[in-house]
């Protein structure tokens, strides 16, 4: 239109705008056929935000009785789901109640702790009363920003979730996202790709690299890169360990870390923050789409049928064009450092799906073309 020639800025606020909001679509359920009738325009990309459950999720199913010195005692078994991985650890009424002490001053709204009972600990009633008090508790630190970024990881050593988990949790907090881009992209490092790069094909870190690509990057880029308060703040403290919470001293004497700031804070800051001469906009960029693509080739049918319900191919190819458009652009500005095209990630990824589909791709391309796919790619004609 007119308006988007002569106004491009604002023109893309609103299509960022516009992409945000679908965010909170929800997603066609697997395998579901598209709606009869001609395919309808799409803005960019419109992957699903349901306002997901934390990927650390928590419960006590069960209770143990044990004898003491003095007297019996109850231990609670946490149950910890781990980006779909489950481990259990084993904690005291001491333990929540220490726990509590330290966190309820930077989040006064974490629900009570239960009454202390000196003699009636392994009652019935008491076990009975204070095993959903532990789980509320606990749920609610999970959603606290306050919490999951406190300093000392109480919350995290708690519950002995390791680092890569730390740094993969707190990538699906929206205030600091763009500098946990890079730390949560460190997981494809070969040191610790085998054991925790797992977390990349969950549905929440798929949904959330999309949501960076889409939404957060656009943004930021309209803004100059300009830091907002959150990323001011989110220097980081201290490094983190790839291993435990609780071996994390002698790790980090090891040297075996991962660079600036994974469990400590943010990774980088403001505007720049880069390594490398990249800018953190560049890191985050090109952390996102690598790990989409690890998660498309290594993820299984699982993420990749994540992917695709939350638009993922229409988001990319639209991405594609519009790096495009950009390549077009500064060449005809006479600009020497053009990108290359077309863009070497985006299109490693889109192999990856084609390579991890196979025979089925076929069906999956028909059905992005029945989804508003011929729209997308008629209106791509100018690139």
């Amino acid at each position: 239109s007119d308006q988007a020639r002569f106004f491009p800025e604002v023109d893309e606020r609103r299509r960022i705008a516009m992409t945000e909001s679908a965010f909170a679509a929800p997603p066609p359920a697997s395998g579901e056929a598209p709606a009869a009738g001609p395919p309808k325009a799409v803005s960019a990309a419109r992957p699903a935000d349901r306002g997901p459950k934390s990927p650390v999720q928590i419960q006590i199913p069960n209770t143990e009785e044990r004898s003491g010195l003095l007297k019996a005692f109850t231990v609670y078994i946490v149950q910890i789901s781990d980006f779909g991985r489950n481990y259990q650890v084993e904690r005291r009424f001491d333990d929540f109640a220490n726990l509590h002490t330290e966190l309820v001053v930077i989040d006064p709204n974490i629900p009570p702790m239960p009454e202390k009972k000196m003699w009636a600990s392994t009652d019935a009633s008491t076990v009975a009363e204070r095993k959903p008090a532990f789980e509320r508790m606990l749920r609610h630190m999970l959603a606290s920003e306050e919490v999951m970024f406190e300093k000392n990881n109480a919350v995290w050593k708690f519950l002995d979730l390791p680092n890569p988990g730390i740094v993969a949790a707190r990538y699906m907090l929206k205030s600091q996202r763009l500098n946990y881009a890079r730390q949560c992209g460190k997981l494809l490092d070969p040191k610790y790709e085998k054991e925790h790069a797992y977390r990349l094909a969950h549905d929440s870190v798929i949904r959330t690299n999309l949501q960076v690509l889409l939404v957060d990057l656009p943004a930021k880029k309209l803004d100059g890169g300009r830091g907002g308060k959150a990323e001011a703040t989110a220097q980081p403290a201290e490094e983190a360990s790839p291993t435990s919470a609780a071996e994390e001293s002698s790790a980090a004497a090891s040297g075996d870390i991962f660079d600036g700031g994974g469990c400590g804070g943010g990774g980088g800051g403001g505007g720049g923050g880069g390594v490398g001469g990249r800018s953190l906009v560049q890191e985050a960029e090109m952390a996102a789409m690598e790990m989409l693509r690890w998660a498309i080739a290594n993820g299984g049918e699982k993420a990749r049928r994540s992917f695709l319900e939350q638009k993922g191919m229409t988001a990319m190819l639209d991405l594609l064009f519009q790096k495009g458009r950009e390549a077009a652009a500064a060449a005809a500005g006479g600009k020497d450092d053009a990108p290359v095209l077309p863009h070497p990630q985006i299109r490693s990824m889109m192999n990856a799906l084609v390579k991890a589909e196979g025979d089925n791709y076929s069906k999956v391309f028909a059905g992005f073309l029945a989804s508003g796919g011929v729209v997308l790619l008629s209106g791509a004609r100018d690139v």
